[in-house]
């Protein structure tokens, strides 16, 4: 399909989508605070629990029978981190997680425009 009328803005800067993906962010962030209490299944069986097992256990965590993850644990390492800093919640690791995903987009588009791919497919980097 020949694009050049304009239907979708292909030629926007990293600047430009980073904001828009950004906005996008924030928006599902505000919704899943919102629905705090609301957990979804892998969240009230797999992944809060590991959390709290990482914040109990240390590093020792992943060795018992407790830890069911198909992912490395470093996630639960960070938001354990943060909820010995401040309290363990499900808010406080939806908006570490909510933290963590905006630089990874942030950095991934940086890398992106850097081997020269164009700043609009860097959207795909936010799922």
């Amino acid at each position: 399909m020949n694009n050049s009328k304009g239907l979708l803005p292909l030629n926007w800067t990293a600047q430009k989508v980073f904001w828009a993906g950004t906005g996008i962010a924030i928006i599902c962030i505000l919704v899943s605070l919102v629905n705090i209490g609301r957990f979804t299944m892998d969240e009230k069986i797999f992944h809060y629990p590991n959390v709290l097992n990482v914040l109990d256990n240390g590093i020792g965590a992943i060795f018992n029978s407790r830890y069911s993850a198909a992912n490395t644990p470093v996630p639960y390492f960070i938001v354990a981190f943060f909820a010995k800093i401040f309290s363990p919640s499900l808010g406080l690791a939806r908006i570490v997680t909510f933290v963590i995903s905006l630089a990874t987009f942030g950095i991934g588009l940086k890398l992106l425009t850097l081997v020269g791919g164009k700043a609009f497919d860097g959207f795909v980097l936010l799922f």
